[in-house]
């Protein structure tokens, strides 16, 4: 499946609409915007904002999260024109047929959050989950970017969890802090209760690598552009979870899409990329440019095809904020 957003300009509403196509040749071939793999309409797509109130608010990017039930899960968050971009909060559609259908697309409430009273007065938070994820035991971890004013850059993450399959979800913790302002962070597994996560600086000039020994409890922060690249947007596999293996949690060997920056400080440009670690995500020393610099890219997902033994990035890029396309990149590793 591959997920996109289409509309006038990057940010403007009763415009953008997000857009579904799927594949079943691992990314070789892609149906028609909208047309399941029979060519048959999808169901409640184009998909916008349902339970939007004005309606002045359109979708912005998506996390897709397939569960172990075969539920099929994805996030959205709300962008209104000329405010705040996600004084929405995060909405959830889901399909329960493999993603011929799709419920209503409507906002939730991560319980607990104790910054629950920023909202913009219509009881939906600001705090934005269309980060990374990944399930252990039947639990849901996620991540979500936690908007505390409307100043920009003014983020930190928070680590969120789901006990019935997306049904609820529940705070667990801050992954930064105020201290350590911070967008856009993909986690991954790595065994005996250890998470590794990496975000970037919201300002443009630092990635962070965070890590948790007790399932999210508690994380420590520290700076690791100087050895690995200043990259951002990242999500993160270890090499078996996306080769869908038993005790993918096990494999040292982690991939993460990503962008890099060609500039400290500025957001643009960017080069679609590839970051590893060998050792379990403790250090990051390897990154792969896939393309040249553009001015816009770099939020997207991978997938491995065991056919052709090879992994396939779909991200973006383009010339400028409104003006963008879809890009795949298929690229085999050499272990040696």
């Amino acid at each position: 499946m591959l997920t996109y957003r289409d509309g006038a300009t990057h940010n403007i509403y009763n415009s953008g609409r997000i857009h579904i196509r799927f594949s079943y040749d691992y990314g070789d071939t892609w149906t028609d915007p909208n047309k399941y793999l029979d060519s048959s309409d999808v169901g409640n797509f184009p998909l916008g904002i349902d339970d939007d109130p004005d309606p002045q608010y359109d979708p912005g990017e998506t996390l897709m999260m397939v569960y172990s039930n075969n539920k099929i899960n994805m996030f959205t968050h709300a962008i209104l024109s000329g405010g705040d971009p996600f004084n929405l909060g995060t909405h959830q559609s889901y399909s329960l047929d493999n993603g011929k259908n799709w419920s209503n697309n409507n906002g939730i409430i991560f319980q607990g959050n104790p910054y629950n009273s920023l909202n913009s007065g219509n009881g939906h938070q600001w705090a934005s989950a269309t980060e990374d994820y990944f399930e252990y035991n039947g639990v849901i971890y996620s991540a979500t970017r936690q908007r505390l004013s409307l100043a920009a850059g003014d983020f930190i993450q928070l680590f969120v969890k789901s006990t019935d399959y997306g049904s609820t979800w529940q705070y667990v913790s801050d992954i930064s802090d105020t201290d350590n302002k911070t967008n856009e962070n993909g986690l991954e597994y790595v065994g005996n209760n250890t998470i590794v996560s990496l975000l970037r600086k919201s300002d443009n000039t630092t990635t962070y690598l965070a890590k948790s020994t007790d399932m999210g409890l508690n994380w420590s922060l520290s700076d690791i552009t100087s050895a690995s690249g200043l990259t951002s947007r990242h999500r993160i596999y270890t090499r078996s979870h996306l080769k869908q293996t038993a005790n993918w949690w096990d494999d040292p060997v982690l991939i993460a899409n990503c962008f890099e920056h060609e500039v400290s400080g500025q957001s643009s440009s960017r080069k679609n990329s590839i970051l590893m670690s060998l050792d379990k995500g403790e250090t990051w020393p390897y990154l792969f440019g896939l393309d040249s610099f553009h001015s816009d890219g770099g939020y997207g997902d991978m997938f491995y095809n065991p056919v052709k033994d090879e992994y396939v990035f779909v991200s973006y890029r383009g010339p400028a904020l409104d003006n963008a396309d879809i890009v795949q990149y298929n690229f085999k590793i050499v272990w040696s």
